[in-house]
This record gives structure tokens, sequence and C-alpha cells, in this order.
């Protein structure tokens, strides 16, 4: 079975937008604001076309596709692996998922760096760099085709291999 869910919005990544406040003395790491309120977006996007269904209860292959709004060559472009992890929670929360832990692999899965193949990107009108693109289009932070799309392939043919100390394993690449 193959389900497509797609998310709308800038790819978020989990992993440094945690943020450490003090309530009544206490010490509480949370999300950060901006976090959250993709969180909220992005579930109630999930819940929406994932419907009624009950949530899948067997090993998954998840393939994650984050198109942003990043250069290949940039500074902020986040690693490909830290953009796994709000999907995965988003599909939990949504019901889609009955556990994260059921996926086994993310095969296919691609950051895809939208502004360096984006064709509103102006053209320079003089000088030496005349006819060649600018580096941006002027909408980076709100780029319209930002987006997460989700194909969860469920493995439920397939058992999952466990390796045995006393087996021997394969390289992955030989």
């Amino acid at each position: 079975m193959r389900i497509e869910l797609t998310i709308r919005g800038r790819p978020v990544v989990l992993k440094n937008s945690k943020q450490l406040i003090v309530i009544n003395g206490r010490r509480i790491i949370k999300s950060s604001k901006a976090v959250e309120a993709y969180q909220h977006k992005a579930i109630a996007a999930a819940c929406a076309s994932w419907g009624n269904r009950p949530p899948i209860a067997m090993p998954v292959n998840l393939a994650i596709r984050s198109c942003g709004a990043w250069k290949r060559t940039s500074k902020s472009l986040p690693d490909a692996s830290n953009l796994y992890q709000m999907p995965e929670d988003i599909l939990e929360a949504a019901g889609v998922l009955e556990n994260d832990r059921q996926i086994e692999s993310h095969n296919g899965s691609v950051r895809v760096c939208l502004c360096d193949t984006c064709d509103r990107r102006p053209i320079y009108k003089a000088g030496p760099k005349r006819g060649q693109r600018k580096p941006d289009c002027g909408a980076v932070k709100r780029c319209p085709f930002e987006r997460i799309e989700v194909a969860i392939e469920t493995l439920d043919d397939a058992p999952v291999p466990i390796a045995r100390e006393h087996e021997e394993t394969k390289p992955l690449f030989s």
C-alpha cells in the first residue's frame, strides 16, 4: 500500500528550534513559536488529507521530499537528516502512523533546493552579469512552492531483517 501526503509551507528543522523558558522557577525546554505554529498547521493539513482512517500499524518506508527556498551553496541550508524529524512527528500526531518507531527506512528521501532552479529569478539587464539570473527571486522566506511531500509505503509483506551476532552481514556498499 502506498499513500502520498503534501504539507505546504517552509520545511522546518526541529533540532535547533528549542528554547529554554522558566516557569515558577522550573526550567522547561519548549519549541519556538514559529515551530509550534507550523506544527499546528501541518497537523491540520495531514489530518484533512488522511481523513477518518485508522493509523497505519505496520512497518513502513517513508520517502520525504523537502522542497525549500534554499540554495545548495547557502550556509543556512539544513542537513537532509534534520528534515526528517518534523514530518515523522506530524504523521504520528495526525494519526497517520501509530508510532514513528514503525519507520524502517527513508529510501527515496531527498532535499530539494528550489532557488537553484527557480525560473522566477529576474535577469540582470546591465553590467557584467547581463543576461544571467539573479541569485534569488526575492521570495526566499515566502516562496509559494515550499512544501514537504511524504510517500508512505507499507512493508506488510516483507519481514524486518534482524542481524544476529553469529550471522555474517553483507556490507552496504561494495
